[in-house]
């Protein structure tokens, strides 16, 4: 299931992505550019410091970091779904996201750059997608154990504003075109619930067997 749900999503990613670098350029493409080049011009001292500590708190290692011991926690409280899931998923994310990036080979925003780039092309954000992998599922994994309403309204709300910041962010400091960050949302939401289905299948299957 697993390997179905990477198949479907990178076919469905690398179709995104040609469609935007060859058939949409001239439309969506000019979109893009206009909106980056609007950035520039909203740029101060403030917004940089905070989209800086937006994003950098989000970078590759910290988010593995933050899964890997997420994932400990769980398996010691013996939360094996909740542990599956986000581990499923982000290894999903992590995987989709390389073998899309390459092959499109989206060009990085034609603007002023507010930080080093990685090697991968601007398409799609893997730093959105990892984001919104990380505290999607965090939330969705809270709401599962919340005895109370207002806790998944509250940590669904958190979750919501920083999956916006670190897009958003991406986007001012140069780094990605808006497609390229609304891909990633799209993306880490995606392998989420791909992985939320797996794990729910497996269950099945297992409570299955013995019958």
């Amino acid at each position: 299931m697993i390997a179905i749900a990477y198949v479907a999503l990178t076919a469905t990613m690398l179709g995104i992505g040609f469609l935007l670098t060859d058939v949409l350029d001239g439309s969506v493409g000019r979109w893009d550019e206009h909106a980056n080049r609007a950035f520039i011009h909203e740029r101060t001292g403030f917004w940089n410091a905070s989209t800086k500590i937006a994003t950098s708190a989000l970078n590759t290692a910290p988010v593995v970091i933050a899964i890997v011991l997420l994932v400990a926690c769980f398996a010691l409280l013996r939360w094996w779904r909740e542990a599956s899931v986000i581990a499923i998923a982000m290894a999903l994310e992590i995987t989709v996201f390389l073998s899309t990036t390459f092959a499109v080979g989206r060009p990085r925003p034609a603007v002023p750059r507010l930080n080093a780039t990685p090697a991968t092309s601007s398409f799609p954000s893997g730093h959105t997608a990892a984001a919104t992998v990380l505290f999607t599922a965090i939330a969705m994994i809270v709401t599962w154990h919340a005895r109370h309403r207002a806790i998944p309204v509250v940590v669904w709300t958190i979750a919501v504003l920083a999956i916006a910041a670190v897009a958003v962010g991406r986007v001012y400091r140069g780094l990605h075109h808006p497609t390229d960050v609304i891909a990633g949302v799209a993306l880490g939401v995606a392998c989420v619930c791909a992985a939320t289905w797996a794990v729910r299948a497996a269950d099945r299957g297992a409570r299955a067997a013995p019958r």
